[in-house]
C-alpha cells in the first residue's frame, strides 16, 4: 500500500492528515509528518518512508523538499505552487511533481487549450480584506512578477501559467470586500474556444483566511493516485 509523509501541519494540512487518519482513502497510508522544528534524522526518516510527499507548508520549503525526494523517484504533491519558481530545474531531478488545483479552477481545460495558440490570457484574485490584512495591495503585473512579490498569494497565478505553459500573462490583485471569500477569474481565447472562469470560496468560519478547497483538492489528488479509475487529466 503506498505510503504518504505530510509536510506541514498547520491548517490545511491538518486537514489532510485527519482525513488520511479517518481512513477517506483506504489505499493510502500516513506514515509521517514533518513540521517547524522536526529534528533532522526525524525528518529524514518521514521522508525516507514515504512513497508520496504532501508539501503543506510554504513556498520557501520546496527546493530543498524537492532536492531530497525527487531523485529518489518519489512523487512530490505541491501546494505552494510559487515554490517551483523559486528555484530553477526543480522538474529535472527526477520523481513527480502534481500540482493540485488548490484554491484554482479549469487546470484540465486550461492544459486541453495550450495545444493552440494562445490569443489571449489574464486572471485576477479578488481578496476580502480579511482574508489578507496588509498582505497584498491592488497588484498589476506578470504571473512571475506576483509570485515573487507574494508567493502565498500567487499560486493560482502560478497553477494557472504551469498548466498553460506560459507565464507573461498579465494578472491582477484587487482588494474586494464585496466577495465572501478569495474569488478566482481566468480568461484565455484560443482558435478552438473561449474560456471564462470564476471560482469563489467560502472561508472556513474558524480560519476565513485559508481556502478550504486546498486540503480538500489534495485529497482529491491522493484519491486518484490510490484508484484504478482517474477523472480528468
Amino acid at each position: 500500500m503506498p505510503t504518504v509523509t505530510l509536510v506541514g501541519l498547520g491548517r490545511i494540512g491538518s486537514t489532510i492528515a485527519q482525513a488520511l487518519d479517518a481512513g477517506t482513502i483506504p489505499s493510502l497510508t500516513l506514515v509521517g509528518h514533518i513540521r517547524r522544528g522536526t529534528p533532522e534524522p526525524d525528518r529524514h526518516a518521514a521522508l525516507a518512508g514515504a512513497d508520496i510527499v504532501v508539501e503543506a507548508a510554504a513556498a520557501a520549503v520546496v527546493p530543498d523538499l524537492a532536492r531530497s525526494v525527487l531523485p529518489q523517484g518519489k512523487t512530490l504533491v505541491v501546494t505552494s505552487v510559487s515554490g517551483l519558481w523559486l528555484e530553477p530545474g526543480l522538474d529535472q531531478l527526477g520523481g513527480r511533481i502534481i500540482v493540485p488545483s488548490g484554491a484554482t479552477l479549469a487546470l484540465d481545460a486550461l492544459k486541453a487549450l495550450a495545444f493552440h495558440d494562445l490569443r489571449r490570457v489574464s486572471a485576477c484574485l479578488r481578496l476580502p480584506s480579511v482574508h489578507a490584512p496588509g498582505e497584498v495591495d491592488d497588484y498589476r503585473g506578470t504571473a512571475r512578477d506576483a509570485a515573487r512579490r507574494f508567493p502565498g498569494h500567487a499560486n493560482n497565478f502560478v497553477a494557472t501559467a504551469l498548466a498553460l505553459g506560459v507565464d507573461d500573462f498579465p494578472v491582477e490583485v484587487r482588494r474586494d470586500n464585496t466577495v465572501e471569500g478569495p474569488t478566482v477569474e481566468v480568461s484565455v481565447e484560443t482558435d478552438t474556444a473561449v474560456l471564462s472562469a470564476r471560482l469563489s470560496h467560502r472561508p472556513s468560519p474558524a480560519h476565513p483566511e485559508v481556502s478550504r478547497n486546498i486540503a480538500l483538492s489534495v485529497l482529491a489528488v491522493l484519491r486518484d493516485l490510490g484508484s484504478a479509475v482517474r477523472v480528468g487529466t
